[in-house]
Order: structure tokens, then sequence, then C-alpha cells
């Protein structure tokens, strides 16, 4: 329990009548007095029997729903329930929302009654900054008396999670370039139809007859259909490779974190949209979380994979981590067609070339590392970016497909 400064000088002043009164044998000024007394105890021991009632008191809060887009606006309700008899009637309530977490109002700080035996909600509208997992905890409660003389601070715990999407472009992304590797690479499973012909195989009953390819059959004598780019789809692996420092890189909303999850997801969206079948690895903490056939429940595996990465988290293992991702998926590295790395040269300047190399050795021709664009010369000198990125490119292109850097802008602009 503490006192507050209005207390304190009802207290002295109740204390200098009393003495007044005596010393002047003033009958007036003593009533007057013992009416203050007497005012400071009711305050004091209403506040004491509030004190010891708040353990009845429940506070929970109820996010509108579980996931979002990053720079979405969601309702958070707070519903209070009093259960005791006793009726709070001056509280203090905050609630400690996550750093990267903007609200309306922009400070959740509401003063209620809470009368006895009743419930009351209070709403609000917060909005994430960031992708990942923002983690709700606590409340705090500052308890008082009518008058505001005594007060108590306590916290009430009340845990709720939000998980956060990042932001995605559905229809401008230039992937022209791995489009082209992609062609090269799928052997006719080349995404958008890059390929008219996917597949040519023995005919069996039930196939349509146009398909048959009849030169073939003029040659060998045997029934052959061709299948076409739809039928056959190409299997794709997409390794997102996010370190704790990109978090650090730049400000919200577009830290280099953010713009590489958001390349990562359209990029994903891409795919989907050209019906290939999509596998993905985010290495969160020391082990990837994935998902496999991304393209069966996009919405639900991308919630799946970023419930693992909290705010400000990120991949703490090397590039080789990804391989035992293969084997998580129920996969093995000879089922893919093509392997994604989403990265950046931050990243890949920390990574030894032992790591780099043995994901080609895991899958030998079909690696494709992926770079968003980004302020990068910003940070580090231009000249030695270049130099870094074609003596990677060189690395890649040994033992895998290419290096290929997005040309899609992926910074948005936040007011608010």
């Amino acid at each position: 329990m503490k006192i507050t400064l209005p207390g304190i000088i009802h207290i002295m002043l109740s204390l200098l009548l009393i003495f007044y009164a005596y010393i002047n044998r003033d009958p007036m000024v003593f009533a007057i007095s013992l009416s203050f007394v007497l005012i400071i105890y009711y305050e004091y021991t209403s506040f004491t029997e509030a004190v010891k009632a708040i353990d009845k008191v429940c506070i929970k809060r109820e996010l509108e729903k579980k996931v979002s887009n990053e720079l979405e606006e969601v309702v958070m309700k707070i519903i209070i329930e009093n259960g005791s008899d006793i009726t709070f009637p001056r509280v203090i309530l905050k609630d400690i929302i996550p750093q990267l977490v903007s609200s309306d109002p922009a400070k959740p700080v509401f003063s209620i009654v809470i009368p006895s035996k009743s419930s009351l909600a209070i709403e609000y509208k917060v909005k994430p900054l960031v992708p990942g997992v923002h983690d709700f905890q606590v409340f705090d409660v500052i308890i008082s008396d009518v008058l505001g003389y005594f007060y108590e601070n306590v916290s009430i715990e009340s845990r709720d999670s939000l998980v956060v999407l990042p932001l995605y472009s559905s229809t401008s992304i230039d992937v022209k370039s791995l489009q082209r590797m992609m062609g090269i690479a799928l052997k006719g499973k080349a995404i958008g139809g890059a390929f008219e012909l996917a597949n040519i195989r023995d005919y069996v009953v039930g196939d349509d007859t146009r398909k048959i390819l009849w030169k073939i059959y003029a040659k060998t004598g045997k029934l052959m259909v061709r299948e076409d780019f739809g039928e056959t789809r190409a299997k794709v692996l997409v390794l997102i490779d996010m370190k704790k420092n990109l978090w650090s890189i730049g400000e919200p909303p577009n830290t280099l974190a953010q713009i590489q999850l958001r390349y990562a997801r359209s990029l994903i969206d891409y795919l989907v949209r050209n019906r290939c079948t999509v596998d993905v690895a985010l290495c969160s903490g020391l082990v990837p979380k994935v998902a496999r056939n991304f393209e069966e429940k996009t919405i639900e595996s991308l919630y799946n994979i970023m419930s693992v990465l909290p705010v400000g988290g990120g991949c703490e293992s090397p590039l080789s981590v990804f391989i035992d991702s293969v084997y998580h998926l129920g996969r093995v590295p000879e089922f893919y067609d093509i392997v994604i790395l989403v990265t950046n040269p931050l990243s890949l300047v920390t990574e030894s070339i032992d790591s780099l190399n043995s994901l080609m050795e895991t899958f030998p021709g079909k690696l494709v590392v992926t770079i968003p664009r980004y302020r990068y010369d910003e940070i580090v000198e231009e000249e030695l970016l270049k130099n870094f990125l074609k003596s990677i490119a060189t690395i890649i292109e040994r033992g895998g497909i290419g290096l290929v850097i997005s040309e899609e802008e992926m910074s948005v602009t936040h007011r608010g």
C-alpha cells in the first residue's frame, strides 16, 4: 500500500486541526478535525478491503483474430469480471503491449469503476508493425480509493499471442530471370507455361487419343503420349534463411528482416499460383520449421511457419542445417526439381563456403540463391558488395543454377 500526496496533505491537515482545537479549546474545529479523521479512516478501510478482494477479479484478453498481416489493425477486447461483493471505485488499467505493436489509443490506459458482482468489457485496436509472433502477457492495475489517497499497483497475467504474416505482392513480383533458370532446370516443368511439353510416357487405357505421338508410333511401333504443362507440377523447396541481426538493420516497417520475409512470401505465392508443389523450411532458433505441400493450405501453412518465429528471433545455425529439413518433410533430395534459398548478402558473408557447398552437394544442379532488393549500399561499400555478389554467383553456378537479385520493391510507407 502506498499513500499519495493528497492523502499526506489530508492527514497533516487533520493533525493540525486537532492540535489547534486542543490548544484553543474550540469544539467546532475539533468536530471538523474529527470528520477529517473519519474520512481518511473510511478511505483506508474501503481501500484495504478492495486490495484483499483483488484476487477475485479476473482480467483476460481476447484478440479479434489469432493471425493477421503486418500493419493490419486488430481489435483487442479486455474482459473484467468481479466475483467479489466489493466495488472498486477507482481503477487504472494499463495493457502492456509488445514493443513493435502500436495501438489506438496510443497508450492503452483506462480509468474504470468495477462494480461488485459485475462484468465489463473494453475494446481498443492494436497494429503489429512487424511479422512474427507478438506475445501479450500482462496488465498493470492500479487500485485506489474514491478520493485517491491510497493506491496499490498489481500485475495481472493474461497471455495471448498474435501471429503476424508478412505482406506480399500478389501480382507484380519480377521473377523473369528466376523463371528462365527454372525453365532450364525443370526440363519441361517450367512454371508459367514456359514450355508446352512437360513429359512423354507410355500410353495407358483412358488417355486422350489426341495426345498420342503418332510419329513416334510410326517409327517404333510404341504408343506414346505427351503430358502438357498442367499435368506435371514442378516440385520446389523454398529455404528461408532468417538471421537475428536482420531485425536491427533498417527501421520498422522496412527492416531487412521484413523485406526478406515479404519477398519470401511473394515468391511462395507466385509458385503456388503457378501450380507448383511447394515445400517450405524457415530456420528459427537451431532447427528449421517445415511445411509440406504449401499449395494445399497456403495460409494455414504460412501460419504454422510464422508461429515459431518470435519478433527479433532467427536462425542460429549455418545453412547446412536445411539439409535435414528435407527428411523432416518426409522427402528425399531427389524429389525436388529446384531448391530456392532466400537470403541476403549480409547473411551470406557470415556463412562458410563449406556450408553453401554442402547445400549444392545435397541438391546438385538445383540450387538457386535469391536476394531481395534492399539498400545494401547504405550498409556496405558498393564496390565491395558487387565483388562479393560476383564471387557468390561464380560459386553457385559451379554446383547450382545461379544467383537472382530481385528487382521488386518490397518497402512500404506507414503512417501512424
